[in-house]
């Protein structure tokens, strides 16, 4: 295992770039000072597997990909513990598309961007700037305290996904979804969806649910938003509580459900509904 740093000013991830000689497995890579447009040498996916690809937060400027570029290829699987990291000011793409296509984990900490263009992450954690993942992309866990998020549909559904800062968008199936602080979340998965085993969990902040017909569902605070439903469904088939929450009507989405309500309150369009 080797640490490597990227030069001042790189526009290529070839081996002159890099203190150390080329990039090989089990390598620690570290981005710690602004650089150019790197589209040159993406293409890692031979390696087994990186420990680590960290841009610090005093890599103000760089992007890593994109465009006709694509994205950089890389497994970072060495260890249960291998991450990328980007909390710089840098636009990341990357995908997970080596031997195992598995990123362990993913932090995105930084005022910049990152993109998860393919493969899977088994931990993704958000507190700044943007993450999106495309349709490519397989999500496993996902914990957001800030920034914002653009999850689109993928036909495998993310287990756990907790919201707890910030602004997201979700297109695809959650397990277990969780919103709480001051979070808001738009939860509008795909028709493609399947969401029979899905729970909602609300502790506070604010999720708008415009489609699925989610079967359980624990309201504990918060708001919980239908007012922006997209197509017709019934929220809480099998179970639905809520307490202490502010939970707005629309009327495509009937509330018929709704089994348990303690100091709640409905809002419809003539005012709110006391519970």
């Amino acid at each position: 295992m080797a640490t490597k740093y990227l030069a001042a000013g790189s526009i290529t991830f070839a081996s002159p770039a890099w203190s150390g000689g080329a990039i090989a497995n089990t390598d620690d890579l570290v981005i710690a000072e602004p650089f150019g447009i790197v589209a040159i040498g993406l293409n890692q996916s031979a390696l087994a597997g990186l420990e680590s690809v960290w841009i610090k937060p005093t890599c103000t400027a760089g992007r890593i990909g994109g465009g006709a570029a694509g994205s950089f290829l890389v497994d970072v699987d060495n260890s249960s513990d291998a991450f990328v990291a980007n909390q710089g000011g840098v636009e990341l793409y990357i995908a997970a598309a080596g031997p195992s296509g598995k990123i362990e984990n993913l932090d995105q900490s930084g005022p910049g961007s990152t993109y998860i263009t393919a493969g899977t992450v088994d931990d993704v954690t958000i507190s700044q700037g943007r993450l999106t993942a495309n349709g490519s992309a397989v999500i496993v866990n996902l914990v957001a305290v800030g920034g914002s998020s653009m999850i689109e549909y993928n036909a495998t559904a993310i287990t756990s996904a907790e919201f707890h800062g910030g602004n997201h968008t979700v297109r695809r199936a959650v397990t277990t979804l969780t919103v709480s602080g001051g979070a808001t979340v738009v939860y509008d998965p795909d028709d493609a969806a399947t969401i029979t085993g899905t729970t909602i969990v609300t502790r506070g902040g604010r999720l708008v649910h415009r489609a699925g017909a989610t079967p359980t569902i624990i309201n504990r605070g918060g708001t919980y938003d239908l007012s922006q439903a997209r197509i017709s469904f019934t929220p809480g088939g099998t179970s639905w509580t809520a307490i202490g929450t502010r939970i707005t009507q629309s009327t495509s989405v009937p509330i018929t459900n709704l089994a348990r309500v303690f100091g709640s309150q409905i809002v419809a369009s003539d005012g709110p509904v006391p519970v």
